[in-house]
C-alpha cells in the first residue's frame, strides 16, 4: 500500500449510527466518515446530539444501530487500555486535571492506558517516561512548570497541561468536547492554535503537528469554527443539517442551523458577523439534557 493511498483511508467511518434514551432520540441514524488531516467542527444547539456523538466516538458509549469503525476497526469490539488509548484522546471542558498533582503527573495520565496499575502506582513515586512529559511542555512553553502543582497553575497553563496530556497519549483521533466554552476569547484562540497545530502538518518532527490524526471538537462560536477548521457537521434535535467543506459553510448557515422554534436564537447567541455565537456565560452553563 502507498503512502498517497494510505493517508485516504478514513480514520472514522459512521455507517448509519443512532442513539435512543427513554422518551428522547439523541442521534437520529447519522453516516460520515473522517480521513487523517481532517479538522472536524461539530455545531448546533443545545440538545442537537454532539455530544452523544463525541462520546460514541470516544466509546463511552455504544450506538443503538448501525456501526463504527475507528482506524477500520469495530469501536464495540475494541479493548480498554492500550488499544483504545493507541486511538482516542480526548479534551473535556474541565480538563480533567488533579489540582492537588504535580504538572507531571497530569502530563503522564496521557499514559495510564499504555501502563499496568502496578506501573502507574510507581509512577506516583517516581515518574515513568518523564522525558515525553519534559519533551511536551517544553513544546508548550512550560519547560519550567513540570514539578509545580496543578492549582497553581493559571487558567492558559491548566488548558496547555490538557493539551501536553493528549501530545504524550498520541492517539491518532483527538476529541474535544467544547474546550473554549469558559474561555474569553483571547484564551479560547490560543486554545484552538494548540488543538489545531495537532494536526497540522507544519514540518515539525515528533508527535505534535502530526497530519495523520484528525481532530473534532464541538463548538458554539461561528468565526472560531470557520477560522480554524476544515468541516463544519451541523446537527439539530439529533439529526444531520450539513456537512461540509468550512469553505462552503457561511454565518448566516451556522444562524440558521441555531434558530429555534418561534424565530428565536438560544439565550446569549448574537447572529451574524463579529462576535458571534454564545457568549462565554451562556455556553459555559446550558440546559441540561443531551447536548
Amino acid at each position: 500500500m502507498t503512502q498517497n493511498h494510505r493517508v485516504t483511508v478514513p480514520l472514522i467511518e459512521a455507517r448509519g449510527i443512532s442513539k435512543a434514551y427513554p422518551g428522547t432520540v439523541a442521534l437520529a441514524p447519522l453516516s460520515f466518515s473522517v480521513k487523517p488531516g481532517e479538522k472536524v467542527a461539530i455545531a448546533g444547539p443545545s440538545g442537537s446530539g454532539k455530544t452523544t456523538l463525541l462520546e460514541l466516538m470516544a466509546c463511552a458509549i455504544q450506538a443503538d444501530q448501525g456501526s463504527l469503525l475507528l482506524d477500520g476497526r469495530d469501536s464495540g469490539r475494541l479493548k480498554p487500555g492500550r488499544e483504545l488509548s493507541s486511538l482516542v484522546g480526548i479534551i473535556n471542558q474541565g480538563y480533567d486535571l488533579v489540582p492537588n498533582l504535580p504538572a507531571i503527573h497530569n502530563v503522564l495520565a496521557g499514559r495510564l492506558g499504555d501502563w499496568s496499575l502496578l506501573r502507574s502506582m510507581v509512577s506516583l513515586v517516581r515518574p515513568r517516561d518523564r522525558h515525553l512529559a519534559e519533551a511536551a511542555l517544553e513544546e508548550l512553553g512550560m519547560a519550567n512548570k513540570l514539578m509545580e502543582r496543578t492549582s497553581h497553575l493559571s487558567g492558559g497553563e491548566q488548558q496547555r497541561l490538557a493539551v501536553a496530556r493528549v501530545i504524550v497519549q498520541s492517539p491518532k483521533i483527538i476529541l474535544a468536547d467544547e474546550p473554549v466554552s469558559s474561555l474569553d476569547p483571547a484564551r479560547a484562540e490560543d486554545m484552538l492554535d494548540l488543538l489545531t497545530g495537532l494536526i497540522d502538518d507544519s514540518g515539525v518532527d515528533g508527535p505534535v503537528h502530526n497530519p495523520d490524526k484528525v481532530l473534532i471538537a464541538t463548538l458554539h462560536s461561528p468565526e472560531m469554527i470557520l477560522n480554524f477548521f476544515t468541516r463544519v457537521i451541523g446537527l439539530r434535535d439529533g439529526e444531520l443539517q450539513f456537512d461540509r467543506p468550512t469553505g462552503k459553510v457561511t454565518i448566516d448557515d451556522l444562524d440558521d442551523l441555531y434558530l429555534l422554534a418561534e424565530n428565536r436564537w438560544p439565550e446569549g447567541w448574537v447572529p451574524g458577523g463579529a462576535g458571534g455565537g454564545l457568549d462565554r456565560d451562556s455556553s459555559s452553563h446550558g440546559s441540561a439534557g443531551v447536548a
